[in-house]
């Protein structure tokens, strides 16, 4: 299975992003996984440009850091692919892509609070991994590990109520049992900024607060609880996400 063969599966019209290290766009034929760490948007995009302006349709949901942050769901995947040592990326293909961004939006936030991925992991433009290529991060059991497909079942794919249904359940639950006992945070060091604004964000809103209200709260968490703050653009976008 070669990136490329990966990327026209999930993508039959040929309009994903993908990218290395550099996050620059790379045409899938001139995909190099020898030592290179690769990327693809789990959307379809317009102009080869990976933002919201430029979305066309949620073509896959993916779980992120499974066996390690996260829980290992029940559904079964389309692929999986692991990432580092003992973690993996669960990757459910869309039977029919989303093309409402705010449907799509919607599911990745009940993804975030199903627990079952990363709690940073947000974004309709949001990169994963490509089943061929290396970690690359700056660590000793990371940087030359090779990823790699453990599983590939192309044919098993969802609707998008499927995914609500299943993720969504999952969120209520785990919104019910975490935020009865969530407190906010005195607190946040630089390596846990989007984990915890993503979660704090989500607690107020579940508290019934506007948006308006949010987006204030949330500018001051960020100046006031951050060890370093976190850019203006991020925090709108983790504020836009759920």
């Amino acid at each position: 299975m070669t990136n490329e063969e990966f990327l026209r599966t999930i993508f039959p019209n040929n309009n994903s992003f993908q990218c290395d290290q550099r996050f620059r766009y790379i045409q899938p034929s001139k995909l190099n996984p020898h030592n290179n760490a690769l990327y693809y948007a789990i959307c379809a995009v317009t102009e080869q440009t990976r933002k919201n302006d430029n979305f066309i349709s949620l073509n896959v949901l993916v779980c992120d850091d499974v066996g390690t942050k996260a829980e290992t769901p029940s559904l079964p995947p389309s692929y999986i692919i692991e990432s580092s040592p003992n973690n993996f990326q669960y990757g459910y293909i869309l039977t029919t892509p989303e093309t409402d961004i705010n449907k799509a939006k919607a599911l990745i936030t009940h993804l975030i609070n199903s627990g079952y991925t990363d709690a940073a992991a947000h974004g309709v433009v949001r990169l994963v991994r490509l089943p061929s290529g290396i970690n690359g991060k700056n660590e000793p059991d990371k940087k030359d590990f090779e990823v790699h497909l453990t599983h590939w079942d192309p044919g098993t794919t969802y609707s998008y109520q499927e995914l609500t249904s299943f993720f969504g359940i999952a969120s209520k639950s785990s919104k019910q049992s975490s935020q009865a006992n969530y407190e906010i945070p005195t607190h946040i060091p630089d390596g846990q900024r989007n984990s915890e604004l993503t979660k704090l964000c989500g607690y107020l809103f579940s508290q019934g607060y506007t948006l308006v209200e949010v987006s204030a709260l949330m500018y001051t968490y960020n100046n006031t609880l951050c060890e370093t703050p976190i850019p203006q653009e991020e925090l709108q976008a983790i504020i836009s996400s759920i």
